[in-house]
């Protein structure tokens, strides 16, 4: 048997409530060339069986000794995957039965693309839809969102395994926005495009780490911080020209996740500085009268 064109990579951890549910989505696709790679981190409770359960030999199952945490995993996974593009997929998200091949012939397509997620629907525990979130389906704007906030939700993502050897693994320094990191890190040097419809289910879950960590949010703003200071960088002399911001710009953006922000707090403070770079960005192209000035620098943002 041949190497598949895609790998599933699946880490769990203690999550039997909502895994065969989740498996059962992956296993039902359309497009049929994938394995899906369950890691079990370390579990204490049924995932173990719920995984030896499952008779289809396009499920491979690791299983970590003792838990290493969800970034170590990915890393793991993305090791041991054989297939030419990594699909993620979290222990109690859900995927439609199109989602594999809908971004398998997106992929196919455009060669020079390295990272393709989708919009995708939230549901609560019990599986009750809440809502539908339009992700940004363009470079440009997938990249803008990236400054301040990460742009696709985890389980919609697929990457070129080509990719992640270029600029290499999850950084294991984040435990919680290892996504929104990786993801940006992607966008410098890479193309990056989302699917206009909603192909995956996630699911807010007490178990969800975005959900139930506060330190998701130091991370999240941690790397807002680093990325907003990589574009003011990259406008050298003409930085302090740029309306609302100098030299300590940066820095404020640190100082502000590191000030006991609660969420909503937080995410304004980072949406306020998107609007205040955008400003300052068009005062610049008018100043310099020329209006190619914004749109290039939206282009070239976090590269």
């Amino acid at each position: 048997m041949g190497r598949p064109l895609v790998t599933v990579l699946l880490p769990v951890h203690n999550g039997a409530d909502h895994l065969r549910e989740s498996l059962a989505s992956v296993l039902a696709q359309s497009f049929r060339d994938f394995e899906l790679l369950a890691i079990d981190d370390g579990s204490t409770d049924e995932t173990a069986a719920i995984l030896a359960g499952v008779a289809d030999g396009r499920l491979r199952v690791l299983r970590n000794e003792r838990n290493l945490g969800l970034t170590a995993t990915l890393n793991r996974g993305i090791g041991e995957a054989l297939g030419a593009y990594i699909a993620r997929q979290d222990a109690d998200d859900l995927s439609d039965p199109g989602r594999l091949g809908a971004q398998v012939t997106r992929l196919e397509a455009e060669p020079e693309l390295a990272l393709l997620g989708c919009s995708y629907r939230r549901i609560d525990e019990a599986g009750r839809e809440e809502g539908l979130r339009r992700v940004p389906t363009g470079a440009t704007a997938i990249r803008w969102r990236l400054l301040f906030l990460s742009a696709f939700a985890h389980s919609s993502v697929m990457i070129r395994t080509s990719a992640l050897a270029a600029v290499g693994p999850y950084d294991e320094r984040f435990a919680y926005a290892q996504d929104y990191e990786l993801w940006s890190r992607i966008a410098r040097s890479h193309e990056v495009a989302a699917l206009p419809e909603p192909l995956v289910s996630y699911r807010r879950s007490r178990s969800s780490l975005t959900a139930t960590f506060a330190g998701a949010d130091a991370e999240v703003d941690a790397i807002s911080a680093a990325n907003v200071e990589r574009v003011l960088e990259a406008a050298g002399a003409e930085r302090a020209a740029i309306g609302g911001f100098d030299r300590d710009a940066a820095c404020r953006a640190r100082i502000a996740a590191a000030s006991g922000l609660d969420r909503k707090a937080a995410r304004r403070h980072r949406i306020g500085t998107a609007r205040r770079l955008a400003r300052g960005l068009g005062r610049l192209a008018v100043r310099k009268r020329d209006p190619r000035i914004g749109l290039a620098a939206a282009r070239t943002l976090l590269r």
